[in-house]
C-alpha cells in the first residue's frame, strides 16, 4: 500500500506500521512528560499511549489531529488526495512555500473541508536521505506540537513515498517510538 493511516484507542493515538499487537507506552506525567518544580505536586502515574496500526483512505478520516510526515522533493499521489480530502490546504501551504518538508520544520494547517480539524506537516529531509532515525525525530517533534496544542487525540498518516529507502516494518517501530516523547 502507498498510504497507510494510523490510528489508536484511549485517550491518545499514535503511530506503527510494523504488523503484529499494538504496542503500548507509558510516559510520566508532567509539563514536559517529567515532574518539574513548576508543578506543585507533580504525578509519577503512568499514562498510556495505545499504538495500533491500520490502513485506511485518508479522505475517510475523522480526527481533531491529522500527523503527516512529509520529505522535501517528494511527490505523491496519496499526498494529493490527502490535499483534495482536506480543501487544498496542503497545496497552498506548500505553493506559498510554507512548507517545504526540510528537517524539523512544523506546519499546522486548519482545512474548510473533510472531518480532520488540524494537519500537522512535519519535515523529515530530503526524500533521497530520509532514514528509520528521520522518521523517528518528526515523530518526537509532531508528538510534542500536539500536546502543546492539547490535542485530546491524533492519527499519523504515513505516505511510504516519503521515506522509500525505509522498510515499512521499521518505519513503523520508529514511528510509535518517537511519538510518545
Amino acid at each position: 500500500h502507498s498510504r497507510r493511516s494510523i490510528g489508536a484507542a484511549d485517550q491518545r493515538q499514535g503511530a506503527a506500521l510494523a504488523d503484529g499487537p499494538p504496542r503500548v507506552f507509558s510516559r510520566p506525567i508532567g509539563n514536559s512528560g517529567f515532574p518539574t518544580p513548576s508543578l506543585p505536586n507533580p504525578s509519577w502515574e503512568p499514562m498510556a499511549l495505545t499504538v495500533t496500526h491500520r490502513s485506511a483512505d485518508p479522505a475517510t478520516l475523522d480526527t481533531p489531529l491529522l500527523i503527516v510526515p512529509v520529505a522535501k522533493g517528494a511527490a505523491s499521489p496519496a499526498l494529493d488526495a490527502l490535499d483534495t480530502s482536506v480543501g487544498g490546504v496542503i497545496g497552498r501551504c506548500r505553493a506559498a512555500g510554507d512548507f517545504t518538508g526540510a528537517k524539523d520544520e512544523v506546519a499546522v494547517l486548519y482545512p474548510s473541508a473533510g472531518k480532520v480539524a488540524r494537519v500537522i506537516l512535519v519535515g523529515v529531509g530530503d526524500v533521497e536521505k530520509v532514514t528509520a532515525a528521520s522518521l523517528r525525530r518528526a515523530a518526537m517533534v509532531a508528538g510534542k506540537r500536539a500536546r502543546v496544542l492539547g490535542a485530546p487525540s491524533a492519527v499519523l498518516l504515513f505516505i511510504a513515498a516519503m521515506a522509500p529507502a525505509v522498510d515499512a516494518g521499521k518505519a513503523g517501530q520508529s514511528l510509535a517510538e518517537g511519538l510518545p516523547f
